[in-house]
């Protein structure tokens, strides 16, 4: 990148600097979250830019940028007609700013990442501002240093970083703090010590102040590839929540300390058939709910919950890259947790300990899986079959202008795991008598990269209200989005 552009981007990013208004947040919880994951994602490659640097006797530095803009429409909240639309339509503009560098030994690298958006809202009522700037944050920010050599190669990173267990339904998040990798031909472990960034919600909205989290994470994971088709992967997660515990308004006491443990199987059955299955059991401490109907209103209840996910996925060969998946996931819920999962005011916790043996048994945990754009439920008291398949429609193209283009359409079908427990979606009829079926829904998104630097991506997702619901209004989703390399 030259010195030019460079410069282009600090006055930009300075300018960007002397806004002071902090957007609110106007999607659900898991929406925020795959918004951030599928941002992560792309951006992925901008961390490991130093891979193109030869050996060299001092320091080699690359800088760069990344613009984005989406627009999002959606006819929100007509599960619950009487609840007015917060948003038509939303156009969001990211601006990213990076720089990586590396030692000439290249033993040692180090990545920082700078971030800012833009917003335009439609305004539906007097209490949404129509332009909104969250100032430039340090996104990532970190040091890291290879040591030792063959057959163990080891790895220490410290700053904020990206963490994941893998597949990430436990944790996904970027945090600060310190993370250790060893890896050898067949086996790799990593441990870590992390504490969430402020402001980063996720589940952390059962504080009573969620802005300003105090939440560490311990965890390590180990793999082993047992055979070369074969993997198995072990992994624990420990939760501190170090927030107050006192009542908030409405007498809730919020605090959630939770561990986690599971295991992986994936690998392939023969060339083409792919498979994973994920089991992870989750314990802990939590508050029961503080309503009028419970007797030990705000006491500790154990947490006991479970979840599952298994898929299957076959790759084809051709010049269609052909690709067909089925998945399953779960859940575990509580029937006696009558409240909004992510409410300030109640609903922290089943309903005396869910009336059998002081437990709850709702899974909630810090990672995610797409369950789907229009819904975007959170894997909590919820069973979810998704099979779709994504191909190249102009693959056998030899133009590269056409080659790119992707289209994966998928279906969803939801149920509750208990019928009369809360889900992440208010709207849905909770208590006895009520139905399981919370719908279905169908996904499509096309990605189209027309450069080597511009890419396209339109997703387009309608839900079907099931028995769950009072109202069977279908709701659409819609997002454009489109990514530059400056």
């Amino acid at each position: 990148m030259n010195l030019r552009r460079l410069l282009i981007c600090g006055v930009i990013l300075a300018a960007l600097g002397v806004r002071i208004p902090s957007a609110d947040a106007q999607h659900s919880a898991e929406e925020i979250r795959r918004e951030r994951q599928e941002a992560l994602d792309e951006l992925r490659r901008t961390e490991k830019s130093w891979e193109t640097y030869q050996r060299s006797p001092g320091w080699r530095m690359n800088f760069g940028s990344w613009l984005s803009s989406s627009y999002a429409g959606s006819d929100q909240d007509d599960r619950d007609r009487s609840t007015p639309d917060l948003l038509d339509h939303v156009w969001d503009h990211d601006l990213r700013f990076y720089a990586s560098g590396r030692s000439g030994s290249g033993r040692t690298r180090a990545y920082a990442r700078l971030g800012t958006t833009y917003t335009l809202n439609s305004r539906t009522t007097p209490s949404i501002r129509k332009h909104d700037w969250i100032q430039p944050s340090v996104e990532m920010a970190y040091l890291e240093h290879d040591f030792g050599g063959a057959p163990f190669k080891q790895r220490v990173t410290a700053g904020r970083q990206y963490v994941e267990v893998k597949n990430s339904l436990v944790f996904a998040l970027v945090a600060d703090g310190l993370k250790y990798d060893l890896k050898t031909p067949r086996q790799a472990f990593e441990a870590f010590l992390v504490r969430q960034q402020p402001g980063d919600n996720n589940i952390d909205f059962l504080s009573r102040n969620p802005g300003r989290t105090k939440r560490w994470f311990s965890g390590m994971q180990y793999f082993w590839h047992y055979t070369q088709n074969q993997s198995l992967n072990f992994f624990s997660v420990w939760n501190k929540d170090g927030n107050p515990e006192t009542a908030d308004d409405a007498g809730q006491k919020h605090q959630f300390d939770s561990l986690y443990l599971g295991a992986t199987f994936f690998g392939r059955v023969f060339s083409r058939l792919h498979y994973q299955f994920q089991y992870i059991l989750e314990s802990g401490k939590t508050f029961s709910d503080s309503n009028a109907n419970n007797p030990a209103p705000g006491s500790r209840v154990s947490v006991d919950a479970s979840a599952i996910h298994a898929r299957l996925a076959y790759y084809f060969s051709g010049a269609l890259n052909l690709s067909v998946h089925t998945d399953y996931l779960y859940g575990s819920g509580d029937g006696d947790a009558v409240g909004n999962i992510f409410s300030t005011t109640g609903g922290s916790g089943s309903l005396n300990g869910s009336g059998t043996g002081g437990k709850d048994s709702r899974f909630m945990a810090f990672g995610g899986a797409n369950l789907g754009f229009a819904l975007a439920p959170t894997l909590t008291n919820i069973r979810v079959s998704k099979t779709g398949f994504g191909f190249k429609p102009f693959g056998w193209s030899r133009n590269r202008l056409w080659s790119g283009f992707i289209i994966h359409p998928d279906l969803y079908y939801y149920w509750r795991d208990k019928a009369s427990g809360a889900t992440s979606d208010p709207y849905m009829i909770r208590g006895a008598g009520a139905s399981k079926k919370i719908g279905h829904e169908f996904d499509v998104w096309m990605t189209w990269r027309l450069m080597s630097d511009v890419k396209y991506q339109l997703k387009i997702g309608k839900f079907y209200p099931g028995a769950a619901y009072l109202t069977k209004n279908p709701e659409t989703l819609i997002r454009f989005k489109i990514s530059v390399d400056l």
